[in-house]
């Protein structure tokens, strides 16, 4: 039962841990980022971490395609 308990428990980290990737992400305002891991999402924005460091993005800069995923910006923030 306890191997169980460590088993199921690593499963869960292991899942919970999953980040959205894109190969390449490019932005309304032009910048282009490649080998993108989404690493956290906010109400106004989302922190990636791609192929030349860290980046934090404001959702209204995202293209539409990808913009529901994350949720809208408020217009009001």
């Amino acid at each position: 039962m306890k191997a169980f308990l460590i088993l199921a428990l690593g499963l869960f980290t292991t899942l919970s841990l999953a980040q959205d990737q894109f190969t390449e992400l490019n932005t309304l305002d032009g910048k282009v980022f490649k080998q993108v891991k989404v690493m956290n999402k906010s109400p106004t924005e989302i922190r990636i971490m791609h192929a030349d460091g860290f980046a934090t993005i404001p959702l209204s800069a995202l293209p539409p395609e990808v913009r529901p995923k994350y949720g809208e910006a408020n217009p009001e923030a």
